[in-house]
């Protein structure tokens, strides 16, 4: 800076003048007489300063808002605009965001997540751009973090003498981040003060508060808390009495399971139950009506090996002929004095105790959280099959719910199997079905036999597509022993079979006696008519007769009749005139034919002679003491050559007749004496 002074002026020069020059500058004159001042403003026209306070602000993942104060000198001359620039984290080069704008703040997009940012700006004039001001730190792109707002409807549930429970609602809004958890605060009627409920943060909507003084009442709020902190209280719920409520229990079980149940077996029950009432009920589990209880599992021995009984043949005892003892019909014969054979052990395994783990050694119950319960039996059987019953009681009251578990397999084995109609070739089994039906239908019956003499010959289907519980079995061996099983089949597979006692292949009855001596009447010239007497049956009604000839000389019996003959006597035709013939017959019921008559008298087949017909006499001649007699031989001689004839007399008048002739009359003409 120069000063510089002249008669009639003065000069006040500055070089590279800067802002700080411009100004109100004074200037004084002073003399003798007195002062004189004059004033001037000086303007230093530039480039403007930069701009102050630059802030992002508004920062999410993909934008955010760069804002700035304009800057305290200006230049001398009005700001015109601004221009914003960024540069990614890394790089030098910046790129204008902003430019001919007379804006103090400007929203920047299409930032690239969690990208880090820098930002500068500057002022223009007309003179040109001011200095940069650059944002210190860089931008991260990604949303902000702030505390989320308080929960929402608080409640209160389930008070006790020592527990309230509480639920809530998330926040509107969760400041843009997770929720980590909740912290509960109470107060007790009579503080001033909330106390916090809960030492770790609370993940879920609902809690219940322990440990409160019975009797006292209790308000209760809820904050939330995320990773920018915690947020602003809920409304306080109306205060609430710590003390047990008076209410009945309740149980329900789940809806598809009041309808009852159905499962395959080897598959899981499971039950499960709701529970409410206060004070809280006690729980107990029941399957038909006996209470079920979780077991340890039992330690079981080892399975043993099932080994195949033998019998030496010189060990069998033979049943003697004279000590059979008569079967009656229905009933089974079994040999009396013969040891049993012994079966294979994949047929007939001996008997073993159970060794399947029981269902309380299979049962888990839980019903350790509050208002809940389940019964869960693993691995199940048909015997666990039943009516399940939870029942729930406290001092106010019982209630109970049930559900009927029907547990699907195979049949239980048939029952009662017994013989009708043993005959020496045929036999009729009978068996009542199952008790259990494995909860599903009978499909059908497999029926089996076995010859019980020979170990090595195994079971033989008789049939596999069964119905009923009925079936003649046919073409049996007469004396043989057999055995016999059933097994019953539904969907699930066949059961295990019931096995009969050993049956004898014959007829329960002997074969009729025979008949007494057989009676011939009627004979002709080419017939004869047997008859004869019903013999003893035996036990068993008979069923009809045999007839049988010989001729006397022949020693061959000939059957008479081709089919069976119901009645007592037979009309034997076809024979030979002038041939002798005996006769026998025997009778037949269901064990057979029995033993013959003995046979009948011998009989000529010839036609039977009658008494002849009557002559036809007439007087020859007649003296005092004699009539001489003639007659014609009569119309029929019965059959037979005359032998002769009688001649009779009686006095006229009277009926007392006398002999003439002292033997038959060979003539047909005879002379009576003696008359008168």
């Amino acid at each position: 800076m120069s000063f510089r002074q002249e008669y009639l002026s003065c000069h006040l020069e500055i070089e590279s003048c800067l802002h700080a020059d411009a100004g109100q500058y004074k200037v004084t004159l002073e003399n003798s007489l007195g002062t004189s001042s004059g004033t001037i403003n000086v303007k230093v026209v530039g480039l403007p300063g930069p701009c102050k306070d630059i802030v992002a602000s508004e920062i999410t993942k993909s934008s955010c808002k760069v804002s700035w104060d304009p800057p305290n000198y200006d230049g001398g001359s009005p700001v015109l605009h601004y221009v914003l620039q960024r540069r990614e984290a890394g790089r030098r080069t910046y790129v204008n965001m902003m430019s001919g704008e007379n804006k103090v703040s400007w929203p920047v997009k299409d930032l690239i997540p969690n990208g880090e940012y820098y930002f500068r700006v500057k002022a223009v004039n007309k003179i040109g751009g001011g200095e940069y001001l650059e944002l210190r730190n860089p931008v991260i792109a990604e949303d902000q973090k702030q505390r989320p707002d308080p929960p929402l409807d608080v409640e209160t549930h389930n008070p006790t003498s020592k527990t309230i429970t509480l639920t809530w609602k998330p926040p509107m809004y969760d400041g843009g981040c997770k929720i980590m958890g909740y912290v509960l605060e109470m107060m007790m009627k009579g503080d001033e003060n909330f106390t916090r409920c809960n030492d770790f943060l609370v993940p879920v909507l609902s809690y219940t508060v322990r440990n409160l003084r019975e009797g006292k009442q209790y308000q209760f709020r809820v904050r939330a808390e995320n990773a920018a902190g915690v947020s602003d209280p809920s409304r306080s719920t109306p205060m609430v009495k710590a003390s047990d409520a008076v209410e009945t229990p309740k149980v329900f079980l789940s809806g598809s399971l009041q309808s009852g149940m159905s499962i395959k077996r080897g598959a899981e029950i499971r039950l499960d139950a709701n529970i409410s009432g206060s004070p809280y009920p006690q729980i107990t589990w029941y399957r038909n009506d006996v209470v079920i209880r979780p077991e340890a599992m039992k330690k079981r021995p080892e399975k043993p090996i099932v080994k195949k009984k033998e019998v030496k043949k010189e060990e069998k005892k033979e049943v003697k002929e004279g000590e059979k003892k008569e079967v009656k019909e229905g009933e089974v014969e079994a040999p009396a004095a013969e040891t049993p054979t012994a079966e294979p052990a994949h047929d007939e395994p001996e008997e073993e105790l159970p060794d399947y783990p029981t269902l309380q050694e299979r049962l888990t119950i839980h019903d350790k959280t509050r208002g809940e319960s389940s019964c869960i039996v693993r691995d199940t059987i048909r015997g666990d099959h039943g009516v399940y019953t939870i029942k729930v009681e406290n001092d106010h009251g019982i209630a109970s719910a049930t559900c009927e578990v029907n547990v699907l397999d195979a049949p239980g084995p048939a029952i009662n199997f017994r013989f009708e109609e043993i005959r020496k070739n045929s036999v009729i089994c009978k068996w009542d079905p199952p008790m259990d039906d494995g909860g599903s239908e009978i499909l059908n019956y497999t029926l089996e036999r076995k010859d019980n003499s020979k170990v090595e010959i195994g079971w033989i289907t008789v049939t596999s597509t069964l119905r009923g519980c009925r079936y003649p079995v046919t073409k049996l061996i007469e004396k043989k022993e057999y055995i016999f099983r059933v097994t019953a089949e539904n969907k699930f597979g066949p059961g295990p079979p019931c096995i009969s006692k050993p049956i004898i292949a014959k007829n329960p009855f002997d074969p009729p006696e025979a008949p007494e001596k057989p009676e011939i009447d009627g004979i002709t010239a080419n017939s004869m008519l047997v008859t004869w007497e019903v013999p003893n049956d035996m036990g068993s009604p008979i069923l009809g007769y045999w007839v049988e000839r010989r001729e006397i000389n022949s020693t061959h019996w000939t059957r008479v009749n081709r089919v069976i003959l119901e009645d007592t006597e037979l009309n034997v035709e076809g024979l030979l005139e002038g041939l002798t013939y005996i006769f026998r017959v025997a009778a037949e019921n269901q064990a057979g034919p029995g033993k013959f008559s003995i046979p009948s008298d011998p009989m000529t087949c010839q036609d039977p002679i009658l008494p002849p017909g009557p002559p036809f006499p007439r007087i020859l001649d007649t003296t005092e003491s004699s009539i001489d007699v003639e007659w014609d031989a009569p119309a029929s001689n019965g059959g037979g050559d005359i032998l002769g004839y009688h001649v009779d007399k009686t006095l006229a008048g009277t009926n007392d007749w006398s002999r003439s002739t002292e033997r038959p009359w060979k003539t047909r003409a005879f002379t009576v004496y003696g008359v008168r």
